[in-house]
């Protein structure tokens, strides 16, 4: 079992049992004991455990269907547990959660389990290195180029809708119908 901390600074147990299973499928319409399935008997090739650390609404969900009978005993409702999952929370939350997945599956399906761990730490370790690349990138560019970059983009995006709204603008006033000039007695052409 693993904890977290909430935005509003209390803390929840992630458990995953055969009822937090249960509840994901109920809930969230996902059934993560597809994964002890053999391949061609599963019902969906999605990698939920990919999905639960990379989609932040997912894992959200997954988590509120996991902590359910906390939510319910404290007097709260879905909806008030997911507004406390601010991002530095919800961070900490879905990381725990994943590996109660692991250690739940180690146990249910140690081959599933030693996968879904192998992939997780796969997965851990891609996104430090992108991280550090991201980290080293930012440092390279210094203050000046970085608000050179945003203004220059900022400017051609102005100057394409600006284009765009020229275009519209001309097209609407060349094509008058002729109803419009009709009812102004106007026929669009210069008198002689």
């Amino acid at each position: 079992m693993r904890t977290f901390v909430d935005g509003s600074g209390d803390q929840w147990s992630i458990r995953v049992t055969a009822g937090a299973m249960a509840r994901i499928r109920d809930q969230v319409g996902v059934d993560f004991l597809e994964l002890t399935k053999e391949e061609k008997d599963r019902k969906s090739d999605e990698d939920l455990l990919i999905k639960l650390v990379s989609d932040p609404l997912f894992a959200a969900d997954v988590l509120a269907a996991v902590c359910m009978p906390q939510i319910l005993e404290r007097g709260l409702t879905s909806e008030a547990f997911l507004d406390r999952l601010g991002g530095e929370a919800l961070a900490s939350a879905v990381e725990q959660l994943a590996m109660e997945v692991v250690d739940f599956f180690l146990q249910v399906a140690p081959e599933v389990g030693a996968a879904l761990r192998f992939g997780l730490e796969t997965y851990n370790k891609f996104k430090a290195r992108l991280r550090r690349r991201v980290s080293r990138r930012i440092e390279k560019l210094s203050s000046d180029e970085v608000a050179e970059t945003a203004e220059k983009r900022a400017a051609d995006t102005l100057e394409r809708e600006a284009t765009k709204l020229e275009a519209r603008l001309a097209g609407t006033l060349s094509t008058s119908s002729p109803a419009a000039s009709e009812s102004t007695g106007k026929t669009g052409h210069s008198a002689s």
